[in-house]
């Protein structure tokens, strides 16, 4: 459908990618958040599924474009970071479904739009499915600025995106790696990857994002099962 760039980033835990959304995407979520503004599509409200401290958070329609980039991104991960006949990777009723002829596909599910404001915050957290993404839209602030705020403190990590996860080979159990968040920058990681987003404290604008969860499900069989 349209070409596009990204890089991946190990860190002994299976890793993330990051991708700078294509212009086309780009300008298909602009427009769909401009019918969201308009009221011109349906959104429901989605705190009560989600952890985040924050005030609005509705549903996003899944979009033609950005769908097509979230799930093609998945596949690039399980070439970069997964093997699928490691047996550590979907084991659950694939064996059978695939001698049945199915066939398995990445498929978004669940679309989001998150708006924080100063002092909002998501607790640690994961996700359902398979894969996540997050997409950031708009950074109201610099790193730099939220850094003074708190100079002296040891892992400041104001206004700042971060995962979480166990470490091997080490004293320290827990690792924690921040990810500078860029507009219009797209990060895809597994579900199960626990995360955070520490508060900002130095713009009254909104911070927007949007998130997803994409599943590993069977698509329609090939061939007929044979009658026993």
């Amino acid at each position: 459908m349209f070409n596009f760039d990204f890089t991946s980033h190990d860190f002994t835990n299976p890793g993330y990618l990051k991708c700078s959304l294509p212009e086309n995407v780009k300008k298909e979520v602009e427009r769909t958040i401009k019918m969201l503004n308009n009221n011109e599509v349906e959104s429901k409200d989605y705190r009560e599924k989600l952890a985040g401290h924050l005030q609005k958070e509705t549903s996003f329609p899944i979009t033609e474009k950005l769908k097509y980039l979230v799930e093609s991104l998945c596949d690039e991960y399980v070439s970069i970071f997964l093997k699928e006949d490691s047996g550590q990777y979907h084991r659950d009723c694939r064996k059978q479904l695939v001698e049945d002829g199915y066939e398995f596909k990445h498929i978004l599910r669940s679309l989001w739009i998150n708006y924080g404001k100063k002092h909002d915050f998501n607790p640690i957290h994961h996700h359902h499915g398979k894969f996540s993404f997050v997409l950031w839209v708009k950074i109201p602030y610099r790193l730099e600025d939220e850094d003074k705020v708190y100079p002296y403190a040891n892992g400041n990590n104001a206004g700042r995106f971060i995962f979480i996860y166990p470490r091997s080979n080490s004293i320290y159990p827990i690792a924690s790696t921040p990810v500078t968040s860029v507009e219009w920058d797209l990060i895809l990681f597994p579900a199960t990857l626990s995360h955070s987003v520490y508060p900002y404290f130095t713009s009254d604008d909104e911070r927007v994002s949007i998130s997803g969860n994409i599943y590993f499900e069977p698509i329609k069989s090939k061939k007929k099962r044979k009658k026993k």
